[in-house]
């Protein structure tokens, strides 16, 4: 959370509209990354 500026600390709370799909994709790929997960979301993004 920290890496992608979001609140981080034990009792923070992140407010809707910090919580952006590029946010997500960011953590998304900081959590798990997939070049597969990466491309389709690549994709999406362009169309």
């Amino acid at each position: 959370m920290k890496e992608v500026n979001l609140p981080f600390e034990k009792n923070d709370t992140i407010h809707p509209d910090d919580w952006t799909f590029e946010k997500f994709y960011q953590l998304y790929h900081k959590i798990c990354p997939r070049s597969d997960i990466e491309e389709l979301f690549h994709s999406m993004l362009v169309n």
